[in-house]
């Protein structure tokens, strides 16, 4: 009987663990390519590691590229750029080989939050739920976040993990806890500077709540460790600002104290920014569970050790959001590292649920979970059909479309001027990869001079519009809003 009991849990976990494995490749990692790179962020940092790739160094501008790319100073840390370059550098560049390596670290830091509350709760569940809600959510996969190439997302990982390595040295005062949390905050660090602390004054609330802090005050470790984060970082960015002179002070001008003191971008929003994003359509429905996750920690049979937990994951997101509520500029992924203790909060309070539940009669039990279910497949469902068939891709991230399309239709063509006289860092991305990869002849080119006989792809107003207004042109091919031009001649005023 026992043994017969044994093979059914046994089943079960296997279930699970394809279910879940299924759930995670559609939302986390199918079609990875599918969207092409972005026009800012992402493609900044995918030029960022093809020049490291190519050239074994830190870029310094964009315009060492390229001096037809805009002057634009690089401003960021280097850590995953090494991990992107490194990816380039094997496997070539391309939209797969950016976002990989940030999609495998992430889903292996979700996998570990799943052990890790196996290990401290005895409860996988816990950890299962949660990471449902993380890659379930609109907001996790959105622009800017998990499917993409920039580093917000993997940047709260490494904060969750320092989280989860506090918590184990607080509750075992296993040294070896301590050091993780020295190494993942150090990663953090490297990743987007001191945007790392975002969580330290949450962990000192909790440390008062616990009373706990005047014991953490007389830790020699702590010390040593916090030495150790501040050394290296600090080494770093001395070693960048002496290469590069200057870089503490536009870093700081751009990236920290200016965006936090005044609007950049125009990306402006209240204090209640990052909760309205959240309950009206980035952790919808998750977010309206969260509430239980807070009632939770008020039970009076709440197990220490779980409350304790909970205290830490709550002042940490907490600590966040008052940080980033006060900013003057406001963008839903500077709430990356805030989805992890949102998603762990709000995972205590279904967990509480379920039990609950499962107390009730037949009925009840099966329109309860009934109710769960469907919160679980609407976002899902909605996620896998964003990832299959949806593209939300912009003017400027029309080329690769392009080039594709003119290559299955006239695949000897391969010389012709790109023309982007926005940003261009996308496209210039695209020029850069066919180029080296394909052995085309593209040039990149900003302005609104033409030679006659010249072939020029564009997919912007602000360029065809003046193009067709100076010459005398022939539309060979076209593609959405893109088109492939020939210059005649320019016609006479």
């Amino acid at each position: 009987m026992a043994y017969e009991k044994q093979a059914i849990m046994d089943w079960k976990k296997i279930v699970i663990a394809l279910v879940f494995s299924i759930i995670s490749y559609f939302c986390l990692f199918h079609k990875l390519e599918k969207e092409p790179i972005r026009v800012w962020d992402e493609s900044l940092f995918a030029l960022r590691a093809t020049y490291m790739m190519e050239n074994g160094q830190y870029m310094s501008n964009f315009n060492l590229m390229n001096e037809e790319l805009a002057d634009h100073k690089n401003t960021k840390m280097p850590l995953m750029t090494m991990v992107q370059a490194l990816s380039f550098k094997v496997f070539g560049l391309g939209e797969l080989q950016l976002r990989l390596p940030i999609i495998v670290l992430i889903f292996l830091c979700i996998v570990y939050f799943i052990r890790y509350t196996h290990h401290h709760f005895k409860e996988a569940s816990l950890g299962l739920i949660t990471a449902l809600m993380l890659i379930t959510c609109a907001g996790f996969n959105n622009d800017h976040m998990a499917r993409f190439g920039d580093h917000d997302v993997i940047f709260g990982c490494f904060l969750f993990l320092s989280l989860l390595s506090f918590f184990a040295y607080d509750q075992a005062k296993n040294r070896r806890d301590i050091f993780l949390f020295g190494v993942f905050m150090t990663l953090a660090l490297l990743t987007k500077s001191i945007l790392a602390f975002q969580f330290i004054p949450g962990i000192i609330a909790y440390l008062l709540i616990t009373k706990k802090l005047s014991v953490y005050l007389r830790d020699k470790w702590v010390y040593i460790v916090a030495g150790f984060c501040l050394t290296v970082f600090g080494a770093t960015f001395a070693y960048l600002d002496y290469s590069f002179p200057g870089f503490i002070e536009r870093t700081w001008n751009y990236e920290l104290g200016g965006r936090y003191s005044k609007t950049i971008e125009g990306h402006q929003g209240n204090f209640f920014y990052f909760l309205h994003d959240w309950a009206s359509k980035y952790f919808v429905p998750w977010f309206y569970f969260s509430v239980l996750g807070v009632v939770y920690l008020f039970k009076a049979d709440v197990n220490e050790q779980r409350k304790q937990f909970l205290q830490l994951m709550l002042c940490a997101l907490l600590s966040a959001y008052v940080i980033f509520g006060f900013s003057q500029t406001k963008t839903f992924w500077y709430g990356a590292p805030m989805y992890f203790p949102l998603a762990v909060i709000t995972a205590f309070g279904v967990f509480e649920l379920i039990r609950l539940i499962a107390k009730q009669t037949r009925v009840t039990r099966l329109f309860g979970y009934g109710i769960l279910a469907i919160c679980l497949i609407i976002p899902t469902s909605y996620v896998i059909q964003k990832n299959i068939l949806s593209s939300n891709a912009g003017k400027e991230e029309q080329y690769r479309f392009f080039i594709e399309d003119l290559k299955n239709k006239q695949p000897s063509l391969k010389a012709f001027s790109l023309v982007d006289n926005n940003f261009g860092t996308s496209a210039y991305f695209y020029t850069h990869m066919y180029n080296k990869q394909e052995e085309y002849n593209i040039k990149f080119h900003r302005g609104n001079s033409y030679e006659e006989g010249e072939l020029v792809m564009a997919c912007l107003n602000k360029v065809m519009d003046p193009l067709f207004n100076q010459y005398e042109t022939e539309v060979l091919e076209h593609f959405n809003m893109c088109k492939l031009i020939k210059i005649k001649a320019k016609k006479s005023q």
